[in-house]
């Protein structure tokens, strides 16, 4: 069975304004990716893939795009760096066993995802 749930969000004008930005990003890229396939197949016949176009999309993103292995990000606390499944407390709650340290998960998520991509970066300069 599933099942929907509804948040409502009350972001700040800030974070209206970013998330408006990270979508209208996100939107253009999107129907930029079907229309470079729609083409693609109207003149030539071919498919393009996925794999094709996100390593096309690296190249050429004026952004640095670092693959990331999301294991573990969304069971580690981003303020202490403990790693338990308990940690998970329901699908959109993080509550550290540890620390105490409570947080949205996804956002928790993305704070050690960011910090994983940071520190992959910093190794590749270094070496």
């Amino acid at each position: 069975m599933r099942r929907s749930f509804r948040f409502l969000l009350r972001p700040t004008v800030r974070q209206a304004a970013a998330l408006a930005a990270f979508l209208e990003d996100h939107r253009q890229l999107y129907n930029a990716a079907l229309e470079h396939r729609r083409t693609a197949y109207a003149k030539a016949g071919v498919t393009v893939r996925y794999g094709d176009q996100s390593a096309d999309l690296k190249l050429s993103a004026g952004r640095e795009l670092i693959a990331v292995n999301p294991a573990d990000t969304s069971r580690t606390c981003a303020r202490c760096g403990h790693v338990a499944k308990e940690n998970r407390v329901t699908q959109a709650e993080f509550a550290c066993t540890a620390c105490g340290h409570a947080a949205h998960a996804d956002v928790n998520a993305a704070i050690n995802i960011l910090r994983a991509g940071l520190a992959l970066r910093e190794a590749a300069q270094a070496a």
